[in-house]
C-alpha cells in the first residue's frame, strides 16, 4: 500500500515539474517575443511616448538619456511637475532595456516584467516592501514615490540599505516624484542613482505638433470616431501657439473634446473654432488654492457637461464615450448637482 502511494506521489510530482516547465518554457518565449518586437520599433522609429516625440532640445536629450541607460539596469529616479507622463518614460526606460537584451542576444528573465505600484499617503511600509518582493529579479515602478509618509520613506530606505540575506530583493527601480524636496535625504539616496527630469510643455513648444498627430490618433481611438476622420491642417501650429502651463495630459484632452465635438456634429474633419478664444480649462488647470476633492469634482463636472453638450443632452450616447454605464452615468449626475442642458 504504501509503495503504491510513493508511485502515485511520484507521478502526480512529475506532472506537476513538467507543468511547470512547460511554463517556464512559455515565459520565456513571451518574453523573447515582447523583446524582439520593441527592438524592432526602435529600430524603425516606432516611438510610443509623446514625451520623446518632437525636435526639442530637451526632447532629443530624454531619448539620448533613454538609450543610455538601456544596456543597465541602475535605478532612475524620474522628476517632472504634474501631468507629465513620468510613467509613460518609465516604460519607456524598461522597454529600451529589453530591446538592448534582444539586440545583444542576452538571455531574458522569465520572471523580468514590469510592474507598478501607484504610491498613497496612507500606504504603509508592508505594501511597499510586498511589492518590492513580489517584483524580484524584474523592475518596479513607483509612481509618485513623493506621497509616501515620511516615516514609509525611511524605513523603505533602510530596507533598500540592507544586505540580500536580510531580505533586500533583487529588483530595478525606476521611481518618479513632482519634486525632490518631498523626498527623504535617505530615500533619495537610494532611488537617485541617475535622475531624468522632465521639462514642462511650455519649454517643449517645438514640440507640440508632431504631439498632436500622435495624440490625435489616440483621441480618434477613444472616442470611436470613424478611422477615416482627419483633422484640420492648421490645428497643430495652432494649439502651438497656445499658452500651455506643464500638463501634457491639458493638450491630450483639448484633442479628445474636438474629437467628441466632431462626432457629434458628423463631421468628417476636426476643427478647433473656439479652443484658441476659450481658455477658462488652462486657467482652471492652473489655479492650485483649491484642495484634491474640490478640484477633482469641479474637473468631473465639467468633464461630464462637455460629453452631455457633445452629446446633446442623450445620457447613453454620453455614457458609451466616456466608456461608463448609463445606470452609472446617471447616478454621478444625480449626485453631483449636474443640469442637462
Amino acid at each position: 500500500m504504501c509503495a503504491q502511494a510513493f508511485r502515485q506521489f511520484q507521478a502526480v510530482s512529475l506532472t506537476f515539474q513538467d507543468v511547470d516547465a512547460l511554463r517556464a518554457e512559455r515565459d520565456l518565449r513571451e518574453a523573447s517575443l515582447k523583446g524582439e518586437a520593441t527592438r524592432l520599433k526602435v529600430a524603425l522609429g516606432d516611438v510610443s511616448y509623446p514625451v520623446a516625440i518632437g525636435p526639442s532640445e530637451a526632447s532629443v536629450a530624454l531619448r539620448k538619456q533613454i538609450a543610455a541607460l538601456s544596456d543597465s539596469r541602475r535605478r532612475v529616479l524620474i522628476i517632472g511637475p504634474y501631468g507629465t507622463p513620468k510613467a509613460d518614460v518609465a516604460k519607456a526606460v524598461y522597454d529600451a532595456y529589453i530591446a538592448e537584451q534582444a539586440k545583444t542576444r542576452k538571455s531574458i528573465s522569465v520572471v523580468n516584467r514590469f510592474q507598478t505600484l501607484v504610491c498613497r499617503s496612507d500606504m504603509a511600509f508592508t505594501d511597499v516592501r510586498n511589492a518590492c518582493i513580489a517584483a524580484a529579479d524584474g523592475t518596479l515602478y513607483l509612481h509618485h514615490v513623493d506621497m509616501l509618509a515620511p516615516e514609509i520613506q525611511n524605513a523603505f530606505a533602510k530596507f533598500l540599505g540592507m544586505p540580500a540575506k536580510h531580505g533586500q530583493c533583487r529588483v530595478r527601480l525606476i521611481s518618479s516624484a513632482h519634486r525632490e524636496e518631498d523626498m527623504t535625504p535617505d530615500l533619495r539616496a537610494r532611488l537617485d542613482l541617475e535622475t531624468i527630469a522632465l521639462a514642462p510643455l511650455n519649454e517643449r513648444r517645438a514640440d507640440i505638433p508632431a504631439m498632436v498627430e500622435h495624440m490625435f490618433v489616440d483621441a480618434r481611438r477613444k472616442t470611436r470616431l470613424w478611422h477615416n476622420a482627419t483633422m484640420q491642417s492648421t490645428m497643430p501650429v495652432a494649439l502651438s501657439s497656445l499658452d500651455w502651463p506643464a500638463n501634457d495630459m491639458q493638450l491630450f484632452n483639448a484633442i479628445e473634446r474636438l474629437c467628441i465635438v466632431a462626432k457629434a456634429n458628423g463631421a468628417s474633419i476636426v476643427r478647433m473654432p473656439e479652443i484658441a478664444e476659450k481658455r477658462r480649462p488652462l486657467e482652471a488647470a492652473q489655479n492650485i488654492d483649491l484642495d484634491l476633492v474640490t478640484a477633482r469634482n469641479a474637473f468631473e463636472i465639467a468633464f461630464i457637461e462637455a460629453h452631455l453638450l457633445a452629446n446633446g443632452g442623450n445620457i447613453s450616447k454620453a455614457a458609451l464615450t466616456i466608456d461608463m454605464t448609463r445606470p452609472a452615468l446617471t447616478r454621478k449626475i444625480h449626485a453631483m448637482g449636474i443640469r442637462q442642458k
